[in-house]
């Protein structure tokens, strides 16, 4: 029997809106296979309520021991000789309300990959984090926003994001300034088609990617502004709407208004500003691609670029 400081773990941090959900089902989906190399995944819920649950204990002034303890009898229960958990959840980095403010993303992230680097044994944790065109992210996130604060427009929602400035390498430099050591995998959102099988195996482990099965379900990329602009508007005129009524909702809008589609005639996300956006992120990819400190999860073209 593997003791605890034996099992690696690997946590996807973030950020939100880059497929957590499909990447957890794409796993559970294979859950057979991946136990029979002594691998446990829990459903994203589950590996969100126990990390939060172990950083609120060890704020409390729990041991990072027992902290640590309790969080892999929670996930793993009797599970004999697991080998790694993967622990699906961007409640980590911060808030999808606020997920930039000025130029940083997820001010929240450093200290809590802190915490994680003190809780568990350097050699056995593993860092994941997704990036996205800065445009197309807070978009998204957005339409995501509207459900929850049916009194926000989108103007409000970025006033404190100065999003043409921004650049997810801060974050990454910060997050390495304060724990050096740490290992981080860095991967972007609009090449997940191409390495979504690749990605599942560092992250589990899983030596033989041909044996996954994937489920054939688009993924979800969320709204197009548009689309974001008038669910608010609806969801604001419409009170006390139930669960299935939201979902039945959700599935609608996401069909006819796909966050794929550019934004018609907006005032604050131009396509002039949307393209200029999109050239920083390629430079900024480009940087993290080199940075000291991390790995980069990429297509083969760009690992030659």
């Amino acid at each position: 029997m593997n003791t605890t400081d034996q099992i690696e773990v690997s946590f996807f941090l973030g950020a939100h809106r880059v497929a957590l959900h499909y990447l957890n089902r794409c796993m559970l989906q294979n859950a057979e296979i991946l136990a029979s190399e002594n691998i446990v995944v829990p459903t994203a819920k589950a590996g969100a309520g126990a990390v939060s649950q172990m950083i609120v204990n060890t704020n409390k002034g729990q041991s990072l021991s027992e902290a640590r303890e309790e969080f892999f009898q929670r996930l793993m229960g009797d599970v004999e000789n697991p080998k790694r958990l993967v622990v699906m959840t961007n409640s980590i980095a911060g808030s999808i309300r606020t997920p930039i403010v000025n130029t940083q993303a997820y001010a929240p992230l450093a200290s809590r990959s802190v915490r994680l680097h003190e809780i568990f044994e350097q050699g056995s944790l593993r860092l994941f984090f997704g990036i996205r065109n800065p445009a197309n992210f807070v978009i998204s996130a957005y339409s995501e926003i509207a459900r929850l604060e049916k009194s926000m427009p989108f103007q409000k929602y970025i006033e404190r994001m100065d999003i043409d400035r921004f650049r997810w390498s801060a974050t990454f430099e910060k997050l390495l300034k304060t724990t050096p050591d740490i290992n981080l995998s860095v991967w972007k959102y609009e090449e997940l088609h191409d390495i979504s099988r690749r990605l599942i195996c560092e992250m589990t482990g899983f030596s033989e990617p041909g044996k996954l099965e994937f489920e054939t379900r688009p993924i979800n990329t969320g709204l197009s502004l548009e689309g974001g602009e008038l669910l608010r508007e609806y969801l604001g005129n419409s009170p006390d709407i139930t669960d299935d009524e939201m979902n039945n909702i959700m599935r609608e809008y996401t069909e006819n208004y796909p966050s794929s589609e550019m934004p018609r005639h907006h005032d604050v996300m131009t396509p002039e500003r949307i393209q200029q956006i999109t050239y920083g992120y390629d430079d900024d990819w480009y940087y993290i691609r080199r940075m000291e400190g991390l790995n980069t999860i990429t297509t083969p073209d760009n690992l030659a670029g």
